[in-house]
């Protein structure tokens, strides 16, 4: 009896609440005629607020309105609130690619107020107010997708950060993460612990399957994608629960191994090849096939001199070129390098034509090889 009464109160306070708005609302809209400039986008921006349950498609033109006005007149505070109330609005119309437009314009206004705010202050509780409306948005806007997924499909994969394929990590990913990845290996470089820690590198190995596209053409790309997701599997049961998974593109695949120690980044490799070496791949109808692959590493910070002296993307470039020398070498093999203790900033930040080979003759870098195989070039 007790839950019938409550919800019939619940409804009642709503109803009450909508038809006290309605009133409001449309003695707003007789006003218009009679407002020009900042007053008539002041009301439109009221009137948007007002309208965005009730009235979304009303909410929607008054809104564009204001922001019409806002663009030539700037009133941060006043745009900050129509952009608000238009993603409430155009999410409440169904038009959730709207939505998240007018919410991405929101909070970029929010932090653009933030970095110009000379009061400590007032900026801390403009970011108050922003975290709690962008967490209410995404909620409703998450919940909707998920009661939406099929027709909002187009939304959710730009939004994904999953290969759909082998359900590894993408690129997008990675560039959302990297950073945090980076910071972390940059404290435990500057703290306490001794200069070679076990755990302070990042170590990328970027791995290519050999001779894949022999599989598509021989065999269709059902085989292929079966292969792919196989590969898949043996990375997640050799890779630690810390490591980042992620498909790179096509037949290659990164492994981002965070906390990691760059002494072992070899046998790691080995590892690799060798479990993918020896695997059957089925591929259909009782038909298994070998395959093998070519890997490069390479890690973060590439020089513990200069810690600064390449970027993560490009020892990703280094570790690129690394894989096509084993390649160039036989494939089924890997090729790590790392900068040798008497190679220079100035040698490190200056990239040659020749690229790695040059350094390796050089004696910029050292490398090794899945044959053990450890070479020092003379520096000139």
């Amino acid at each position: 009896m007790t839950r019938p009464l409550l919800a019939a109160g619940v409804l009642l306070l709503c109803t009450t609440a909508t038809l006290s708005a309605q009133p409001a609302a449309g003695a707003r809209e007789a006003q218009l005629p009679s407002l020009a400039g900042a007053a008539r986008a002041h009301a439109l921006t009221e009137l948007t607020d007002q309208l965005k349950r009730d009235s979304p498609r009303r909410a929607i033109a008054y809104g564009q309105e204001a922001l019409q006005y806002y663009a030539s007149h700037p009133e941060p505070a006043y745009e900050v609130r129509t952009l608000d109330a238009l993603s409430a609005a155009q999410e409440n119309a169904g038009d959730f690619a709207g939505a998240l437009a007018s919410f991405k314009a929101f909070k970029d206004e929010n932090d653009r107020i933030f970095a110009e705010s000379a009061e400590a202050a007032d900026r801390h509780r403009l970011r108050l107010n922003v975290t709690i409306g962008a967490t209410l948005f995404l909620l409703v806007v998450g919940f909707g997708l998920y009661r939406r997924r099929v027709e909002s499909s187009r939304i959710a994969e730009q939004l994904s950060v999953t290969d759909s394929l082998t359900g590894l990590k993408n690129r997008r990913y990675v560039m959302q993460t990297i950073g945090a990845d980076l910071a972390a290996v940059q404290r435990r470089r500057r703290g306490t612990l001794p200069a070679d820690a076990a755990d302070a590198d990042l170590v990328f190995l970027l791995i290519d399957i050999d001779r894949f596209k022999s599989v598509n053409d021989e065999f269709g790309h059902r085989a292929g994608d079966a292969v792919l997701m196989q590969i898949a599997t043996i990375l997640r049961d050799i890779c630690r629960a810390a490591d980042t998974l992620v498909r790179w593109g096509g037949e290659e695949f990164l492994i981002v191994s965070r906390f990691a120690d760059r002494r072992r980044a070899s046998a790691f490799a080995e590892r690799v090849r060798s479990e993918i070496e020896r695997e059957a791949f089925s591929i259909g109808d009782g038909r298994t096939i070998h395959r093998t692959c070519s890997i490069g590493v390479a890690s973060y910070p590439f020089s513990l001199a200069y810690p600064e002296a390449l970027s993560w993307d490009q020892i990703v470039a280094v570790a690129d070129e690394a894989l096509y020398m084993a390649k160039r070498a036989g494939a089924n093999a890997w090729v790590g390098v790392t900068a040798s203790p008497s190679a220079t900033e100035e040698q490190l930040r200056r990239r040659t034509s020749g690229g790695l080979e040059r350094w390796v003759v050089e004696g910029v870098v050292v490398k090794e090889t899945s044959s053990r195989e450890s070479v020092v070039g003379s520096r000139s």
